[in-house]
Order: structure tokens, then sequence, then C-alpha cells
């Protein structure tokens, strides 16, 4: 069954046309249907990598910071409390000296990897279909880098 069955997101709805994808007045939190706000929250750079880290134990902010090391705390910082907000982690914080906060990934959490599980296997089993196809796609023109034509 297709995930847009019955709804009114379905291709060619507003999901698809845009105006579901703007934030509330404070510019930090997806307005729209539910549906449209698990698709941003799966769109975002670090969010997957962020969830799978926990995936298997609680895991400090400083311990999350130093295994992804490419990431800025401001980032983290935002991408743990949307994680937080959808349900997908929990934060837990101790009043301690220096303070501790613990985050651990919910059973809708384990859930979402599981989906992003089947993505990654996928993208796995058509390795080379893909290299291929980029290839003969940035081979095709020798008018952009992209294989698009460029503006002149």
């Amino acid at each position: 069954m297709s995930i847009w069955a019955g709804s009114q997101d379905a291709p060619g709805s507003e999901l698809c046309r845009g105006p579901e994808l703007n934030t509330d007045d404070a510019g930090d939190r997806p307005t729209g249907s539910i549906r449209t706000q698990v698709l941003m929250a799966r769109t975002g750079k670090w969010t997957m990598v962020v969830l799978s880290q926990v995936r298997e134990r609680k895991m400090r902010f400083s311990e999350l910071r130093r295994d992804l090391p490419g990431i800025s705390q401001k980032t983290l910082t935002s991408t743990l409390r949307q994680l937080e907000r959808n349900g997908f982690v929990t934060r837990t914080a101790f009043a301690t000296i220096p303070p501790r906060v613990d985050y651990e990934v919910t059973g809708l959490g384990l859930e979402l990897l599981e989906v992003t599980d089947l993505v990654v296997a996928f993208g796995d089993r058509h390795r080379d279909d893909i290299e291929n196809s980029q290839k003969r796609f940035d081979d095709r023109s020798e008018d952009g880098p992209d294989g698009l034509d460029t503006p002149s």
C-alpha cells in the first residue's frame, strides 16, 4: 500500500507543491500534517546519523560530539531537540556537576531506523547501478560538470 493512500498528502497535494513545508513564526517548528513533519525530520543531514549512534545504548551529549567529529555543537543540539520532539529519542538530564544529559532511542526511533536500514540495504545492493548511472549522466554532456547545459 502506498504511503499516500487515502491521504491529503498524495502526489499533487500540498506536500508535493510545497506550502506545507513551512515553519512556524519562530522559524523552528515545521507546520503541516504529521506525515509531512516526519518526512521533513528524516531529511536533516545529521538526523539518521545521530539516531543511529544512540541505537545500541544510551549516550551522553559529549560522547555524541566525540563520535561525530563533523557535526557542530549547534547542529547536534538542534538535531537532538528535533528527534526528542518527534519522539524518536528520550533526553534525561542529571543535576550533577558538570551537568550530564543522556539520550536514548525510543521504540518509535527504532521503527524509523528499520526503514532507514531498508534504504541503506537498497543502496548497497544497487551501488554499481547508481555509480554507473551517475557516470553516464556526467559523461553525457561536455557543457557542464553535472551533465546539464550551463547558462552562458
